[in-house]
């Protein structure tokens, strides 16, 4: 009985350990891609449709359409650095994270909104805004 109960408890554990790294994965995943400025990579992270602000110009997006609007993007500002200066999640469970980006002659202000979708968070908001 009590070898059950530690079974239990034991994949209890792994389960909360493995969901609490998969919410922190997709800051560490989009870090990656805006590092190496991979387009491929980013729309991996993206809810089906995603709204993308570059600069004040703003469009609603598949993930084929949006891996060419920031393939372009990406050609403008290529990557050096990212980091994480602030995250959280509303009271609904929705997560959003604020980055700076620095690229070759700059630095911007990244803003990631994420929905839980499947057991995973989706980034479904992208603005990218010049500092």
């Amino acid at each position: 009985m009590v070898f059950k109960l530690f079974n239990v408890f034991s994949i209890v554990f792994v389960v909360a350990v493995f969901s609490a790294f998969g919410q922190q994965d997709i800051y560490e995943q989009s870090k990656t891609a805006f590092k190496s400025s991979n387009p491929k990579e980013l729309v991996k992270l993206f809810e089906d449709e995603v709204d993308i602000t570059i600069d004040g110009e703003k469009g609603t997006y598949n993930k084929h359409q949006a891996e060419f609007v920031l393939k372009d993007f990406f050609k403008k500002y290529p990557g050096m650095d990212m980091k994480v200066v602030h995250s959280g999640a509303s009271d609904r469970g929705d997560r959003y994270a604020v980055c700076d980006y620095y690229y070759k002659g700059g630095q911007m202000r990244v803003i990631m909104y994420m929905k839980e979708q499947a057991g995973k968070y989706k980034i479904t908001v992208l603005n990218l805004v010049k500092e």
